[in-house]
């Protein structure tokens, strides 16, 4: 696994912001990391609830794009193993 080309950041009601990498991998195609960065420190309680919403609504998005490829409504674009 290896950091792959997309990094949004999202700027918190605190100020502070969190960023949101794609991890390259080859079988699991939308995989992403929410992350706080070090040098702001340990994030409070309520910057972490923040995150998780920033989360829980972009693994919304992917859902919604993964039900359109299921009902045919959407190329599917998922990796295939080499045979």
């Amino acid at each position: 696994m290896a950091f792959g080309g997309m990094k949004q950041e999202f700027d918190l009601a605190s100020g502070k912001t969190c960023q949101l990498i794609a991890i390259r991998n080859d079988l699991i195609r939308n995989y992403y990391l929410l992350a706080f960065p070090r040098e702001q420190g340990e994030p409070a309680p309520a910057e972490i609830t923040e995150m998780l919403n920033v989360g829980i609504a972009h693994a919304k998005q992917l859902a919604g794009k993964n039900l359109a490829q299921a009902l045919g409504l959407r190329k599917d674009d998922a990796p295939r193993l080499p045979r």
